[in-house]
């Protein structure tokens, strides 16, 4: 294992979910690109969907991401999408990785991929590190570093960078709705149906009207967000698949950072 780069934030190999990568090894020397397989990838301990692994591309550290396993989820886990995004926001936007490979050919494991750079340092989740529990005012830190991050980013034009046609604009706060809706309804159902045909009647309500578009991470929250271990200044924000655009507003980023109690 690399030195540089902390053991604790890979899955051990007994629960690690294995890739065949003498196949994309062999896949990527015909591109005229290299993986290195003496020091073996690694799988991130952290994330839910995609699959991420730490390998060594090119002689430089990078982050492999691919679908899960044997699942799909409409929408969601979209690789090409995702480099589309980093490719056009990392030289306008320092904390967007830059894409380094886009796997179109689905002969090498099924489903694109996409090798990005790493940039190294932590996630804050549920627990803050030890050395900043007592750090005075840290909560309000945190929270400033998000709103500043989400401002820049709702700064950008989406049609200047070449985003203009990313996603669906359109009623993207009724189809949201709809979306928690139906989602509510799969896991609760008959049980919660007179709450939840409220919360219905009361989201219609207050939609707000349509604006002007911006880029819309649309998972942002605090452990996408890659922070410097000793002063959690930000130094990447990750998790690009669901990237689209809406209208320049705050509402759904803001209610789900208040919704996770980060």
């Amino acid at each position: 294992m690399n030195d540089k780069v902390d053991e604790d934030l890979f899955k051990d190999d007994c629960v690690a979910v294995r890739q065949d990568w003498d196949v994309l090894q062999q896949h990527l020397r015909k591109k005229g690109q290299n993986l290195d397989l003496v020091e073996m990838p690694n799988q991130f301990a952290a994330g839910f969907g995609n699959l991420n692994y730490y390998i060594i591309f090119n002689g430089r550290p990078a982050v492999l991401r691919r679908p899960p396993m044997n699942s799909f989820v409409q929408g969601a886990n979209d690789m090409l999408r995702e480099a589309k995004v980093l490719n056009a926001l990392s030289p306008v936007f320092p904390l967007v990785p830059e894409c380094l490979f886009v796997g179109h050919d689905l002969n090498v494991w099924g489903v694109p991929f996409l090798i990005m750079e790493y940039r190294k340092g932590i996630t804050v989740k549920s627990t803050l590190p030890d050395h900043m529990r007592n750090k005075h005012l840290i909560g309000e830190q945190l929270t400033e570093e998000l709103l500043n991050i989400l401002t820049r980013l709702h700064s950008i034009d989406p049609s200047v960078v070449g985003l203009g046609d990313l996603g669906r604009t359109g009623d993207y706060f009724s189809r949201t709705a709809k979306g928690w809706l139906k989602r509510a309804n799969a896991a609760w159902g008959d049980s919660q149906s007179v709450a939840l045909a409220k919360i219905e009647k009361w989201l219609s309500e207050r939609i707000p009207k349509e604006g002007r578009p911006v880029i819309l991470h649309n998972d942002f929250k605090l452990d996408n967000i890659i922070l410097e271990p000793t002063n959690l200044q930000p130094k990447a924000l990750i998790d690009w698949d669901l990237g689209t655009r809406a209208m320049r507003v705050g509402f759904r980023s803001i209610a789900k950072l208040l919704g996770t109690g980060r």
